[in-house]
């Protein structure tokens, strides 16, 4: 499984300490992104020399979703299955591009019931969005706020070993 997580952080609250992953820069988004792409590519050399015949998922979660998606689109590879978990689809991805990259045909997208982020309103236009694209799609739900649920990946994950 490949899950992109962005190389750096940075505080969310201040009270919690708790952090986020920063993907890229407004002024070095070019540079940022193409860096990014050239660490995915080695990432997952990494993974095909590791995992031998095994499981190919990716997984983007939250912010990780915008960028596992530019990147499976731009690159030849297919996977077993592509996630966004808790994310949304970049603007200027065709989600049929997207969707041709998993071997299942659609897009599969993970979210919790309490995520604040991924509110079901939002869900809802991603859906109708993907609908109107006539591009298949598979919803699962945990309950939970934003954040990789164990169980959830760990039935996701179960599916295609």
């Amino acid at each position: 499984m490949l899950a992109p997580e962005g190389l750096s952080r940075h505080i969310l609250d201040t009270k919690t300490d708790a952090t986020g992953a920063c993907w890229t820069t407004i002024p070095d988004r070019s540079v940022d992104l193409e860096d990014t792409m050239a660490w995915l590519d080695i990432a997952a050399a990494r993974l095909d020399a590791e995992s031998g015949q095994g499981a190919r998922v990716l997984l983007g979660f939250s912010q990780g979703s915008i960028i596992a998606a530019r990147w499976a689109v731009a690159r030849a590879r297919v996977w077993d299955v592509v996630i966004i978990w808790g994310g949304a689809l970049p603007r200027g991805v065709d989600p049929h591009a997207l969707a041709a990259r998993s071997k299942t045909g659609r897009i599969e997208l993970v979210v919790g019931e309490r995520d604040a982020y991924a509110t079901p309103e939002r869900r809802a236009m991603m859906r109708a969005a993907l609908k109107a694209a006539d591009v298949p799609v598979k919803l699962r739900t945990f309950p939970g706020g934003h954040r990789l649920d164990n169980a959830m990946l760990t039935s996701v994950a179960a599916e295609f070993e």
